[in-house]
This record gives structure tokens, sequence and C-alpha cells, in this order.
């Protein structure tokens, strides 16, 4: 549409796949894989659903790593097995990005991404909040929040 300052960025897209896909396949280290990496402003910053607030790429991919065990483990442990076997039917969906506004400087796009994660009777929605960097196309703030 002619109000959105930009087209909707891939980075968005591209966070939420690995994102979903390290759930699902228990990668505790997707985060510091070379291509998600080459996706965060070396100053990111990012708060997660709990809160937690934590700056500059080493913490922040930490973080990251650290949000995928925990969503893993409540997702096995929702699970009549307990184990990872029921992960492959994990149903996992997105929405957007959605234009959310300007950010913090000038040069800044803010975009929303819903997830959702259902497995079994437990259900998980978190919307994230990403603010991309519209020159250099890096990822300079990250929020997450639960949804329901």
């Amino acid at each position: 549409p002619a109000w959105l300052p930009r087209e909707p960025p891939e980075l968005p897209i591209l966070l939420s796949r690995r994102f979903g896909e390290a759930i699902r396949h228990q990668q505790f280290d997707w985060a510091t894989k070379e291509d998600v990496v080459n996706m965060f402003h070396p100053d990111v910053e990012f708060m997660n659903v709990h809160g937690e607030y934590f700056e500059g790429r080493e913490d922040v991919l930490k973080s990251l790593n650290e949000s995928v065990q925990r969503m893993s483990t409540r997702m096995r442990l929702s699970s009549a097995r307990g184990d990872g076997s029921t992960l492959k039917f994990m149903k996992f969906t997105t929405e957007g990005p959605k234009y959310d506004g300007r950010g913090r400087r000038a040069n800044w796009s803010v975009w929303t991404m819903d997830y959702s994660f259902k497995l079994l009777l437990l259900t998980v929605r978190i919307r994230e909040y990403i603010s991309i960097d519209d020159n250099t196309e890096l990822i300079m703030k990250l929020a997450r929040k639960r949804i329901k």
C-alpha cells in the first residue's frame, strides 16, 4: 500500500522460519549459525517474553538459543511421552510482518510478527516487535511478548 514507508522486509520472515524449525528440530544453537548472526546489528537489543533485557549481539543470540530450549522443553512436556518425538507434529504458524510505525530513530521501521505453536492441547502465542534499520537492513531491536 502507498502508506507504507517501504516494502515489508524479508528478515522477519526468515527469522521466524529459523525460529520455528529450531523448536521443531530442537536446534539449541540455531541463533549462533552464521545466517542468523548476520541478521543482527552488533549493538542489537532484546527483551524476551519474561521481561529480561539483553544488549549486544552475543548476549542476544545466546538468549534466543535459550528461548528455543525453553519452548522445546515446554512443548515436549505437554506430550504424553514427554520426549521430542511429538514435536514433528507441532503446528507452527506465523502472521506478518505487519508495519507498526517508525522506530526510535528516523531510519528505523518497526514490524510485528505473530507466532502460534500448537501441540495437542497446548497453544503458545507470541508477538514479536522487530526494529529494522532501513539503511543497513539489520535488526536493531527485538522484543517478544505472549498474546492470548
